[in-house]
């Protein structure tokens, strides 16, 4: 009963969404920001070390990624790559890069690199740098790397982040 209202709401230009996920939601980035710290400074008796409590592996499978309105219905992108390191920031940094996003634009990465009683990371945005086999780069530099594929369908509401590409002209 309600597709035919939200159909009608996206055709007008609502950037709302549903159920959380739309762009302007304030609370879900805190959230993750939240549990995040809790997994890197919690203790098994409940409470937060001033220290880290662990060290974690942090994998993400983009050899077939989601473009579009995910993660309820994106569109199969054909990324072709995995992602594999020691901080969720750095992570999400590098990520925002692949599928063409400014990630100073995404307050989740914002928030990650901000200064907290307990930080998510202890470092910048700019240190952070991917290896791939061929080399080692600023993650910033997988924005313009030639071979990888290109999203084309992008989230209500997050046409603001994607970073300015001459084959995109037009798509916004």
């Amino acid at each position: 009963m309600l597709k035919p209202l939200v159909k009608f709401m996206t055709v007008l230009g609502d950037e709302t969404g549903v159920e959380g996920a739309w762009s302007g939601n304030d609370t879900v980035w805190r959230m993750t920001v939240d549990l995040n710290r809790i997994l890197i400074y919690g203790r098994s008796d409940g409470s937060m070390a001033d220290v880290p409590q662990r060290l974690i592996v942090h994998i993400s499978d983009g050899i077939i990624a989601g473009q579009g309105n995910g993660p309820l219905a994106p569109v199969p992108f054909d990324l072709g790559v995995m992602l594999a390191g020691s901080n969720p920031a750095g992570m999400d940094l590098a990520a925002a890069y692949l599928l063409g996003f400014d990630p100073g634009k995404i307050p989740l990465i914002q928030g990650s690199f901000g200064d907290y009683r307990w930080p998510v990371t202890r470092f910048g945005s700019n240190d952070v740098c991917v290896k791939s086999k061929e080399r080692v780069q600023p993650a910033e530099e997988l924005s313009n790397e030639e071979w990888l594929p290109r999203p084309v369908h992008f989230p209500v509401g997050w046409t603001s982040a994607i970073l300015p590409r001459p084959e995109l002209v037009g798509l916004r």
